[in-house]
């Protein structure tokens, strides 16, 4: 029982900074993807719209 509480926090340390790195670089480009699109909706909504 005792190796398991020094076992948590060895592999919580190398995987922090790995993390951080990993969803922070996936994070910024999904955002933007998100923003880009809402914003910019496709050419497939136009042409339902009805023109009254």
């Amino acid at each position: 029982m005792p190796p398991a509480p020094p076992v948590s926090p060895m592999p919580s340390e190398p995987f922090a900074p790995t993390d951080d790195l990993n969803p922070a670089d996936d994070a910024t480009p999904v955002a933007v993807s998100s923003t880009v699109a809402a914003e910019d909706p496709p050419p497939s909504y136009p042409p339902e719209e009805p023109t009254t």
